[in-house]
């Protein structure tokens, strides 16, 4: 027999604001407003993975940060979860059409969930039920200025092709989800699909790899979390 707890208070306790670059995560329960500079996602723990603490979710949202010059018009977020990184690429380019997807039902509505929840037109950010770039709704957006893929290792190599293939000629990818020890492998299947490695995102034991055409001869750089 266990005593009374008040558990739903507990799970909040453990999730307290934090900050990914000018990234500022919360939940319903925090009132506090936060700076005017910061870039607000409100996230509550819910049955789709993305509340922002993983060190996936991490270094694509610091990825996102990092990508100079870039004005998108379209942007795919793979395997979208809790549309985080939806929410958080749409935030930093308002002016952009996101089309996320993912093959778990439940997933799509916690993130449609969330779109309301930070306020976010659906005409905004497009959200479907899609295994891989079989949905017939992705017929309306050839290619992509910026795809996130935050999914595994091995549905990444399997998909670079057809990852690939959606990338516009001067675009951005950004690959998570990746170990240490599976990142060259993931790189390796990109760059036989013509991309370069732009820059290797280290946040624990997990890898975030931006990679780009190799025509335009990308400089490598690395980060590494603290």
């Amino acid at each position: 027999k266990l005593k009374e707890r008040d558990w739903l208070a507990e799970n909040i306790s453990f999730f307290k604001p934090f900050e990914i670059g000018r990234f500022w995560i919360f939940g319903d329960h925090v009132k506090k407003i936060p700076a005017q500079w910061r870039i607000p996602l409100r996230m509550n723990a819910a049955r789709a993975f993305g509340s922002g603490s993983h060190a996936t979710t991490k270094g694509c949202l610091r990825a996102i940060q990092m990508i100079p010059g870039l004005k998108p018009q379209h942007i795919l977020d793979l395997g979208c979860g809790s549309a985080i990184l939806a929410i958080g690429a749409w935030r930093r380019w308002p002016m952009t059409k996101v089309v996320a997807l993912d093959n778990d039902r439940v997933s799509v509505e916690v993130a449609r969930a969330n779109l309301r929840l930070n306020k976010v037109s659906p005409n905004s950010i497009s959200i479907f039920v899609s295994d891989g770039f079989k949905n017939a709704s992705l017929f309306h957006f050839s290619s992509f200025d910026l795809i996130l893929a935050n999914i595994l290792a091995r549905p990444l190599i399997q998909m670079s092709s057809e990852i690939s293939t959606r990338l516009t000629s001067r675009g951005w990818i950004i690959l998570s989800g990746v170990l240490k020890k599976q990142s060259v492998e993931v790189e390796n299947a990109f760059r036989a699909r013509g991309l370069r490695l732009w820059a290797r995102l280290i946040d624990e034991d997990w890898v975030t790899l931006v990679m780009r055409p190799a025509l335009i001869r990308p400089t490598f750089r690395i980060w590494r979390g603290r």
